[in-house]
């Protein structure tokens, strides 16, 4: 079997007089109809994709990598509003400033009781560690019988339930990949 002659490559058409256009490419040759492909492999080996492993300087390859199943969080307001939890480190308010490395979770408020930097969330497992940011209208955590505390400004305190923001009440969720 004899290769496919090779189309002469053109570099410019610069020499063809106006109005005249370009020639045609030649047509690409008849493909095999004797079940060989054109080296004269089978036509399905022909078909087979190989993918090289990627290098380092292949910036086109992804890996894929195994993950581990964890908890996802959400912080949930009473007036049903979840917010993804993606930091271990959160801190909370209408427009809140944080440490490089901590979520700043933005909350819109009508009620304007949070402060620009209301709160930092920590969670850890099923408990949360809740620290008051010296805001305006302080952090009141509510216990399971229904008893608020009144955090003082800079106080952390930890827990598990409800806590409410200025007039804006919320609690963490936890939801466990199967």
């Amino acid at each position: 079997i004899r290769p496919a002659p090779m189309p002469t490559p053109v570099d410019s058409y610069a020499d063809t007089p106006a109005g005249v256009p370009a020639p045609a490419a030649a047509p690409a040759p008849p493909a095999p109809t004797d079940g060989l492909a054109g080296d004269g492999l089978v036509g399905d080996v022909d078909k087979t994709v190989v993918s090289p492993r990627p290098t380092d300087d292949d910036l086109d390859a992804t890996v894929v990598v195994a993950r581990k199943r964890g908890v996802r969080r959400s912080l949930v307001l009473d007036d049903g509003r979840t917010f993804a939890l993606s930091g271990a480190s959160v801190v909370i308010g209408r427009n809140p400033m944080g440490d490089p490395g901590e979520q700043r979770l933005p909350i819109s408020d009508t009620t304007r009781t949070l402060s620009k930097t209301h709160a930092r969330l920590v969670v850890h497992d099923d408990e949360w560690r809740l620290t008051d940011l010296h805001a305006t209208n302080g952090v009141v955590v509510v216990e399971e019988n229904g008893t608020e505390t009144l955090l003082d400004p800079g106080e952390s305190v930890t827990g598990n339930g409800r806590f409410i923001l200025g007039e804006v009440g919320m609690h963490v969720v936890a939801e466990r990949d199967s």
